[in-house]
């Protein structure tokens, strides 16, 4: 059941970098899914060696439900890693923008006042 957990993050892992390079380069629809055909040709050609070398090839009842597990664990834990480790970077832009925005609004302010006075 680990180990089938472990397949299922593993593939999840995988996939999460795919659609960070994508992210990152941009193409057209077909070679998106080009990519998409390669990763999942790719995924089924290793689980099936991963099923193959560990239970001498039987499939198990409780080997999707453990993929499903790792994928959905592994899922999780990125996200509240990635959260985590960007709060300061989020933070600071947060702090940044409301900083530039009261700098503006008050800026603003004081030109509409004027302009009121002048009248």
């Amino acid at each position: 059941m680990i180990q089938a957990a472990a397949t299922g993050a593993v593939l999840l892992f995988c996939y999460s970098i795919l659609r960070g390079l994508r992210r990152i380069w941009h193409h057209s629809a077909f070679f998106t899914g080009a990519e998409d055909l390669l990763y999942w040709l790719a995924s089924a050609l290793w689980v099936f060696a991963r099923v193959y070398r560990n239970n001498d090839g039987i499939l198990r009842l409780f080997m999707v439900p453990g993929m499903i597990a790792g994928a959905l664990l592994c899922h999780f834990f990125l996200e509240k890693m990635i959260k985590w480790l960007l709060f300061p970077v989020r933070r600071c832009k947060l702090s940044l923008y409301k900083h530039i925005k009261k700098g503006r609004m008050a800026h603003w302010v004081i030109l509409r006042r004027k302009k009121e006075k002048r009248k």
